[in-house]
């Protein structure tokens, strides 16, 4: 092993703004079940009562609701407010030293100075390290 691998310096660390942590969510969907072919049916994001927000759905999930609720009615049984719970990973936020705050998400998160941040919030090489990137160099764009 040679010795000049351990003689590189790491990667710094940009200030934490807000440390990551897990997050718990909690879903809730209406769920409107076929009166004769059990099992299948539609479902819609809706709050802890089951009122549905109509202006969050797609015009086919206005359709599909209309359907559930006015035109076929009777083909669906009353709907059933199924409760979900969720623990998603929140990575945090760093400080950019342009003072830029940025939310760490995905792989890499890229502040518009050119810094790059990893998922664990170190700084990694800007774009001046590599000519050939098209993102941050208008000669390659």
């Amino acid at each position: 092993m040679a010795m000049t691998n351990l003689l590189r310096p790491w990667p710094s660390r940009a200030p934490v703004v807000r440390p990551g942590a897990y997050v718990v969510t909690v879903y809730h969907q209406a769920f409107y079940e076929h009166a004769v072919q059990r099992g299948r049916g539609f479902a819609f994001t809706c709050d802890a009562t089951g009122a549905v927000d109509m202006s969050a759905l797609s015009p086919a999930g206005k359709h599909n609701y209309h359907r559930c609720t006015i035109v076929d009615a009777r083909d669906y049984l009353l709907p059933v407010v199924e409760t979900t719970t969720g623990k998603v990973w929140d990575a945090g936020s760093v400080e950019c030293p342009c003072g830029a705050e940025h939310n760490l998400r995905g792989h890499t998160t890229a502040c518009a100075c050119g810094q790059h941040f990893n998922a664990s919030g170190q700084m990694l090489r800007g774009p001046e390290a590599d000519p050939t990137n098209s993102t941050f160099n208008p000669e390659f764009a």
